[in-house]
């Protein structure tokens, strides 16, 4: 970057800065710190053009030069203490209060320094105070690129003058060789002469010889002297490792020689495209880039002219685009205000401070006004204000009966309305804890319409009315609004006390006596400490017993346990909210609460057994006031953020009540998320939930807030004191969209008709999961000392997505400059909600202090290869300090799925590629596989041979059974027909005898026309007939019996054969069964075999040497990190071995689903086949009875008439 690119005009990073305060303004400084007290007079105070530091000169003396992103507050300051600087301030007359502005500089929201201007004059001082404002509190200048930090670092040299106005090369030296300039060690006083020893040469090189030139002129140290220098003090092998790869076999390039030297523009191209581009995008919307964007990079940061003349990147212009603002790990629309603001309040994540006025412990700590100037101007949006009775009838902020110092809350409250909206225009949310007489809450809501004047939300929105089903207003709507959240009266009552207090009716009895009268913990359990054994859920309103055996309120029935279904449900109790009155116990309360922590067996419903933390730590008192003794003033001012007792999911949905909230101690509000997961989501769709620390917490440490983000609460309120671990990831939360204070919530969780489980342990419909991996290659100034260095990476999100000190890189001893790590990626497989998941990398010196970090949010990291400027633990950014790492983050696709993946990604490809896989298949003889493939695709398709004949008439009648009654059957029939041959025969000669009888007394010739024997013979022939027709009948009586009892045999044998083919069937469908549990089993075993091998494999790969923990590091680093590799493949094997035996999980049930869809077909076409079978034999059975039928019908209409021949 030339000096001339240096000047020019709006980068994304910068604020115009005010003519007045570039151009700079006489005046005087003073000082009064740490009981010392100083002025100097005469002095310049400017702002550099940039906007980067503010410079004060004061005669003979060395400019200090303050950086701007260490001004966390400006405001008009007043008279010093100490008599004899007040007396040299006289001069500036009776106004000196109003000409003197208060720079607040610190590391910290608790360590802070004051610098103190005076102004020629009131008004002057007024415009520095609106510029300073406009210019500070840019949360963009934390997201700079290392080439504008390089600048940065650059100004602030140039800026360093000495008395005489040069800048000393000295500084330079220091600045940029990061060794300790006092230390006893050899290896440091070693390390800093050869470092120094090589700017020295490279100051040389410039024409700035140490030797002879001890300090130069501003204008003589140019921009690229120091980017050398800077090259010179930092090398990156890593870079030229990187520019080497990516030339390839283009050795000129590489080597950067003759005409062809540096890397062409298609190489450059396809660089972005494939490593610098997130492969998720959609093509059309967000197009690859293209040629002319490309030949654009290239002549933007190309420093040789030969090079962009002929299209090429050297070294150097790789360097320069790998620390420019193309390649910040943010995506730099994240910064401004980008997401929808106009959604209702319950919707978004709330930037929250717990107990704000504090700057140090919980107990015996002291109250700072200064805290809300502090938090509110960082971003946050929901301050705390535990008000007490006050002397002279004005309430103070304090922790009640903690031994906490007191501050006023006028003061706290104009030092609101002076800072709620100067670094966020989004609305401001007072929580009070009350504990005041209701004189004193008059006081109260006078001082708030005083101080907070217009910015006072007084009364809800018109569009937006208190009723039930009417949703939250947005943050759009109450822009540069104050909401106030205090117990409020019911509608009726709060209505005609107002009206009764405007016409100056309202009597207000001193209440003195009956309020905040301090309970032991133990007596009432409606009093229990928020976080004692026996605490249950509790809201705003206080605490209900955690079981059916806990003592009720004093002043209350005996409370019912909750229903199965619903959560335990808090009775109101104000002033309990979060255990403010907080004392040592005494003898009785800790007998107390020793005897009452076993009240609730540890497995009942709604009991949450205590921790060891717990159980050792100081119970806090509660006070208690009534709900009917708030002032109708101050509840007339509350609207939408009306804390009231938690009813339960269920009461909570029947009322609808949007503008009701509760707030939950950390411990009662886990146990929701844990246990009430889904209902806590649905319930914050609607309604907002605050979370605070729980009372134990004395030190003001705090608690994960990712656990209560995937709870979808919006107020999870952190000690802003304290910067620990939980407050560098709410910063990091609240970073993104402006700084605003609010983030909008995944969509999943804002939806109404969407249900969403925060344990899920696999992707959700409708929601994309992820895939992230990190590998981090190197690091840039961690530290001064040749300390020995690692890098911690770590993610956190829903449960399946927290990875927590388990990614650590190998160390590297004795550099603390230029550490090259140089890992394997660092994969988080499986992102579930990548919306809310947060990857924090850390760079730690051996011993485990921490050297710089960084929280980003995963939707809005970009891939590639990046830069991650570091922060302190307070967040504060770190000069020059970063890591440089390479970062994929893809589309999470299930084991199995890759192919399929591939295929929709590139169909051309994946075509090809099974082309070519089939052909060289085909080529080694695949004759076989072909053909076994094609048997493959028949079982797949069911083309089994049906293993189960029809059971048809002709097999049941050869059967044994039927064969036996069917001789039977015959035998009847003949013996049936012998008997009437025989009655035949006997008929017969019995007609013949009655004849020959009858023509013994006869002429022969004249029988025929004998009138006895006409007679006779007609009776023999009608006897004969009949016996005939009675023959028939009893042969077709026994035939159709002989039918029936076949037909019944033939049924009872083909059933029989059923059963048997559905045994079969049965039999067949169990072993399928057996034998898809063991391929399940089988390939269970395979992939905890391969895992086993992977994990046997990785330490071999890395060599052998020291774990981390436990043994020193050898010098040179090889095989330092066998221990964290080990460490990492079980950690990894553990959590791949889940993934892998969920997805074969979901594969075999898939696979039983499917399996069991064809054995239900199968059954099904077994069940038709069988009764199609039964009526085949009952339509032959039919038609054999039909034949017997038409016989005998046939026979009935024959002539009955026979004679015995």
């Amino acid at each position: 970057m030339s000096e001339a690119e240096a000047e020019g005009e709006g980068p994304w990073w910068r604020r115009r800065v005010p003519a007045a305060l570039a151009q700079g303004c006489a005046g005087d400084r003073w000082r009064e710190e740490r009981g010392e007290a100083a002025l100097e007079a005469g002095g310049v105070l400017r702002v550099d053009p940039r906007g980067f530091f503010l410079v004060w000169r004061a005669p003979d003396r060395n400019a200090e030069v303050v950086d701007l992103c260490s001004v966390s507050d400006v405001y008009f300051g007043g008279l010093p203490k100490d008599p004899k600087l007040v007396g040299q301030l006289a001069r500036h007359g009776e106004d000196v209060a109003e000409k003197t502005l208060t720079v607040v500089t610190g590391a910290d929201f608790v360590n802070l320094t004051h610098h103190n201007y005076v102004f020629p004059s009131a008004e002057l001082a007024q415009v520095w105070l609106e510029g300073l404002r406009k210019i500070t509190h840019n949360h963009k200048m934390g997201h700079l690129s290392v080439q504008t930090n390089l600048l940065k670092q650059w100004t602030f040299v140039r800026l360093s003058v000495n008395a005489r106005g040069k800048v000393p090369l000295q500084l330079v030296v220091e600045l940029l060789a990061q060794a300790p300039a006092r230390s006893e060690r050899p290896s440091d006083a070693g390390l800093r002469s050869e470092r120094q020893e090589t700017l020295s040469q490279a100051l040389a090189d410039a024409g700035l010889d140490r030797s002879q030139v001890k300090s130069v002129e501003p204008e003589a140290l140019t921009f690229e002297i120091f980017e050398a220098l800077y090259r010179a003090a930092c090398p990156r092998p890593d870079i030229d490792d990187l520019y080497t790869k990516i030339c390839g076999d283009d050795a000129a390039a590489a080597a950067g020689a003759g005409a062809g030297a540096g890397l062409s523009a298609e190489k450059f191209r396809a660089f972005l495209n494939e490593r610098q581009r997130d492969q998720r995008l959609n093509e059309i919307l967000r197009p690859l880039y293209s040629a002319k964007h490309t030949a654009d990079l290239i002549r933007a940061l190309e420093p040789s002219a030969s090079a962009r003349a002929n299209g090429r990147m050297t070294r150097d212009g790789f360097f320069r685009y790998l620390t420019s603002d193309e390649a910040t790990p943010v995506a730099l629309d994240r910064l401004d205000v980008y997401m929808d603001m106009t959604q209702p309040l319950a919707h978004y994540f709330i930037n929250s401070s717990h107990n704000t006025y504090l700057v140090g412990r919980q107990f015996a700590g002291s109250s700072s006004v200064e805290m809300y100037r502090q938090v509110l101007l960082s971003g946050c949006r929901c301050v705390e204000l535990d008000t007490w009775d006050g002397s002279n009838g004005e309430p103070i902020v304090t922790h009640g009966h903690a031994m906490c110092s007191d501050i006023l809350l006028r003061d706290v409250l104009y030092a609101i309305a002076d800072t709620a909206f100067v670094a966020s225009e989004w609305p401001v949310v007072l929580s009070i804890e009350n504990h005041c007489t209701r004189p004193q809450q008059q006081r109260i809501a006078q001082l708030m319409e005083e101080a907070l004047g217009p910015l006072l939300l007084r009364e809800p929105l018109p569009e937006f009315p208190l009723k039930a089903g009417v949703e939250l207003p947005s943050p759009w709507a109450l822009r540069r609004k104050v909401l106030v959240k205090n117990k409020r009266l019911k509608p009726d009552e709060e209505r005609a006390q107002l009206e009764l207090f405007r016409q100056g009716q309202l009597v207000i009895e001193d209440d003195d006596d009956d309020q905040d009268d301090p309970q032991v913990p133990g007596e009432c359990a409606g009093l229990g400490n928020a976080d004692s054994p026996k605490s249950a859920f509790e809201g705003d309103e206080g605490v209900r017993p955690a079981s059916p055996v806990a003592l009720p309120p004093c002043d209350a029935p005996r409370a019912t346990p909750s229903a199965p279904e619903e959560p335990p449900r808090p009775q109101e109790q104000e002033g309990a909210e979060e255990g403010s009155a907080a004392r040592p116990p005494t003898a009785l309360s800790l007998q107390l609460s020793s005897s009452s922590s076993t009240s609730a067996p540890s497995g009942a419903k709604g009991s949450f057994a205590a921790t060891p933390e717990e159980d050792d730590a100081p119970l806090p008192y509660v006070h208690v006031t009534s709900t009917s003794k708030v002032h109708p003033w101050l509840s007339s001012l509350v609207n939408y953020v009306e804390p009231v007792k938690f009813p339960g999911f269920t009461a909570a949905q029947q009322r609808d009540m949007h503008y009701h909230m509760s707030s939950f101690a950390e411990t009662t509000g886990q146990s929701l998320v844990n246990k009430f997961g889904r209902e806590l989501i649905n319930y914050n769709k609607r309604q907002m939930t605050r979370i605070y620390p729980k009372g134990v917490r004395v030190d003001s440490s705090n608690f994960i807030p990712q656990i209560f983000w995937n709870g979808g609460c919006q107020m999870v309120s952190l000690n802003f004191q304290t910067p620990d671990l939980p407050m560098q990831l709410n910063q990091g939360k609240f970073e993104p969209n402006g700084n605003a204070g609010y983030v909008l919530k995944p969509d999943i969780m804002r939806r109404a008709d969407r249900d969403f489980d925060p344990f899920t342990e696999a992707p959700v419909d409708g929601v994309i999961a992820g895939q992230c991996s990190v590998q981090v290659i190197s690091g840039q100034f961690l530290c001064e000392r040749p300390a020995t260095t690692y890098v911690e990476v770590d993610m956190y999100g829903l449960p399946i997505d927290t990875i927590r000190r388990e990614f650590r890189t190998r160390a590297v001893p004795n550099n603390g400059l230029n550490p090259v790590y140089n890992e394997e990626p660092f994969l988080f497989r499986l992102v579930v909600l990548p919306d809310l998941a947060l990857l924090r990398v850390s760079a730690m010196e051996e011993g485990g202090r921490l050297l710089g970090q960084r929280v980003l949010p995963l939707d809005g990291l970009q891939p590639g290869y990046r830069h991650i400027p570091l922060r302190s633990e307070a967040n504060q950014p770190l000069p020059l300090a970063q890591l440089f790492c390479y970062i994929e983050i893809k589309i999470y696709v299930p084991a199995g799925y890759e192919d399929l993946t591939a295929a929709l990604l590139d169909p051309r490809g994946h075509r090809l590629a099974r082309e070519a896989a089939a052909a060289a298949a085909a080529a080694a003889g695949g004759g076989e596989g072909a053909e076994a493939e094609a048997g493959d695709a028949r079982l797949k398709k069911g083309e089994e041979p049906w293993p189960f004949v029809s059971v048809e008439m002709a097999p049941l009648r050869a059967l044994p059974a039927f064969r036996r009654l069917a001789q039977r059957h015959c035998t009847e029939v003949r013996s049936l027909r012998a008997r009437h041959h025989k009655q035949l025969l006997r008929e017969g000669r019995r007609q013949s005898e009655e004849i020959e009888k009858m023509a013994a007394r006869k002429d022969p010739l004249s029988l025929v026309a004998d009138s006895e024997i006409r007679p006779l013979v007609r009776a023999q022939a009608g006897a004969w007939s009949e016996l005939r027709a009675r023959h028939v009948r009893a042969e077709w009586e026994l035939v159709k019996r002989q039918l029936a009892a076949q037909e019944a045999l033939l049924l009872r044998l083909q059933e029989e054969a059923h059963h048997r083919q559905r045994k079969e069937l049965k039999r067949m469908h169990d072993r399928q069964k057996r034998e898809l549990t063991a391929q399940q089993a089988k390939a269970s075993v395979e992939a905890m075999r391969a895992l086993a091998q992977e994990e046997e494999e990785m330490p071999a790969a890395c060599g052998s040497g020291a774990a981390l923990n436990g043994t020193s590091v050898e010098a040179g680093g090889a095989g330092a990190g066998v221990g964290a590799f080990g460490r990492h493949s079980r950690t990894d094997r553990k959590r791949r071995m889940r993934e892998r035996m969920r997805s074969n999980t979901n594969l075999f049930l898939r696979e039983m689903r499917m399996l069991m869809a064809r054995q239900d077909k199968t059954m099904e076409r077994l069940t038709a086949q069988h009764a199609q079978a039964r009526d085949a034999l009952f339509k032959e059975m039919q038609r054999i009875f039909e034949l017997y039928n038409n016989e005998e019908l046939e026979y009935s209409l024959q002539p009955k008439i026979e004679n015995y021949v």
